[in-house]
């Protein structure tokens, strides 16, 4: 952190050539003065430090020469620099000219403050870090344990004392195997992101509708793999809102948080939409196992401060890795990710910036909206 920021502009002022005896009382009051001629150039701090090795009458007599701050320093920098001159004070300078004071207790004050963040940081982090390793071996050893299981259950089958249904068996393998590469494909994602790969965006002014019906498309084309009474309802308004983000970064958070709720609370029907709340320059999409009417889209939840450890620790169980990537993809596209969850229903909310009240829809996206 720059130190420009804890500039002082209003400070104790003395002459340079004021008798020692007038401020001394003053000096000892503010434990510093700083020193200005009579055209107010700046001349030196005084400290008491200063009369106490170089007791003269004149304050000018009794200056010891200080080391000098810029705005550049940092605070690290800045109070190196006040521990080699043992003063309260120091002067700043941006090139020539003088702009004030920095004080030492404030420097140590930023610093205490910084010490207490990093801190918090540190614990957060060890807390994400055994969160994600707990998640990942239980994601990770659960399917596998179900395809070495049922592969040694169908190896001592046999005819006459059959162990298990061999489709039974097979069906129980292929969604074993079908979860793991689920997290397997997350943990790739998630990589690539924090390395720093996937950081090239094409912001573009998006059609929610739009997006919603690329999304309907993939879910028909791959429905067999969640059954056939899953369905997945999409509420779309008829608007020409729109907003400034990825779209396909979008449309990753809306895809993992559906195949998240129908994973984990396999429920027949998804119902995902949006709504604009009054008075917000935003857009709040929905994924829901639970039916939501009008009355019941309250978002004020937004404005609360972050939830318990213990809900976020259920919200973790729920998502497991899923959860993680999905905030990596929101922090991308400067989302904010909510959930509501009591063990029987489940809403995720996503919150983005609605920067652009209407949009152009070309013929063919008006005709994809038209047809759903």
């Amino acid at each position: 952190m720059r130190i420009d920021s804890l500039i002082i502009r209003e400070y104790p002022v003395v002459g340079y050539f004021s008798g020692v005896s007038v401020v001394e009382e003053k000096l000892i009051k503010n434990n510093y003065l700083i020193v200005l001629d009579d055209d107010s150039n700046f001349k030196g701090v005084l400290t008491p430090r200063d009369l106490v090795l170089r007791p003269n009458k004149i304050v000018a007599d009794c200056l010891i020469q200080k080391d000098i701050l810029s705005m550049d320093d940092t605070l690290a920098s800045a109070f190196e620099a006040f521990e080699r001159n043992h003063t309260a004070a120091l002067p700043v300078f941006n090139n020539e000219k003088f702009e004030g004071v920095l004080e030492k207790h404030t420097v140590i004050a930023e610093l205490h403050k910084e010490a207490k963040a990093l801190h918090h940081k540190s614990i957060s982090s060890e807390k994400v870090k055994n969160n994600f390793l707990e998640n990942l071996s239980h994601e990770i050893r659960t399917p596998l344990n179900g395809i070495i299981g049922f592969i040694e259950l169908l190896e001592e089958n046999n005819r006459q004392n059959p162990l298990v249904d061999k489709e039974s068996a097979y069906e129980i393998i292929k969604e074993c195997t079908n979860r793991f590469l689920f997290t397997m494909q997350n943990l790739t994602e998630l990589a690539f992101i924090q390395s720093g790969i996937k950081d090239c965006f094409r912001m573009q002014d998006v059609h929610i509708n739009v997006v919603f019906n690329g999304i309907e498309k993939y879910f028909n084309s791959v429905s067999s793999r969640y059954g056939d009474k899953t369905r997945i309802v999409f509420f779309r308004n008829e608007d020409t809102h729109c907003i400034n983000t990825d779209k396909e970064v979008l449309t990753e958070i809306l895809l993992h948080l559906i195949s998240s709720t129908i994973t984990v609370f396999g429920n027949n029907i998804i119902y995902v939409g949006y709504t604009y709340p009054a008075g917000s320059d935003c857009i709040i999409l929905y994924v829901s196992n639970n039916y939501l009417s009008d009355e019941e889209l309250c978002f004020n939840f937004f404005n609360k401060p972050d939830e318990s450890e213990e809900k976020k620790n259920l919200y973790a169980d729920s998502l497991g890795i899923g959860l993680i990537l999905i905030k990596e993809y929101c922090s991308l596209i400067n989302a904010e990710i909510k959930i509501e969850n009591d063990y029987k229903t489940n809403t995720y909310y996503c919150r983005l910036p609605l920067t652009k009240k209407t949009c152009s829809i070309s013929i063919n996206e008006q005709s994809v909206i038209n047809q759903n």
